[in-house]
């Protein structure tokens, strides 16, 4: 956990490229490049959960726009699920004591975000996507979870 933590505090991960440390060199700012343990894992997954489940909110939006309202129950369920994981990805990026409590409710959320995605998936790319992001994700959160 100190790897994510000690790279947020240094300035060196950002949500969009390279910064320059103190010393004026450039660092990449990917998840990848901090010492990987459990915790980056998670956190890039929630990192892959978000983004798909923002396409996907935006997909069921534009069809709500369209006059078809059937993809209702899988908005309510991908909303929650990117407010969860925001929410996680903070705190696994804080070292905050409290992230496998939130690892826990990820799983729960996830779960039912993938279920409620799968439910549309052969009819919606972007559906099927955003299920399988949320299975990664569960993945990675049972070892944070379990600590």
């Amino acid at each position: 956990m100190v790897g994510a933590a000690t790279a947020v505090a240094n300035g060196l991960v950002s949500a969009g490229g390279c910064k320059a440390n103190e010393g004026g060199t450039t660092a990449a700012a990917t998840l990848a490049e901090v010492p990987n343990d459990g915790v980056n894992t998670f956190a890039a997954a929630l990192q892959g959960c978000v983004r798909s489940g923002e396409i996907c909110l935006t997909h069921c939006m534009a069809l709500f726009v369209a006059g078809d309202a059937s993809l209702g129950p899988c908005a309510k369920t991908v909303r929650e699920m990117i407010s969860v994981c925001r929410t996680s990805l903070t705190l696994a990026l804080a070292d905050s004591s409290h992230l496998p409590t939130a690892a826990k409710l990820c799983i729960e959320v996830c779960s039912d975000c993938a279920v409620e995605c799968e439910k549309h998936a052969k009819m919606h790319a972007i559906c099927a996507e955003c299920a399988a992001e949320c299975r990664k994700t569960i993945a990675a959160a049972r070892p944070v979870a379990a600590a």
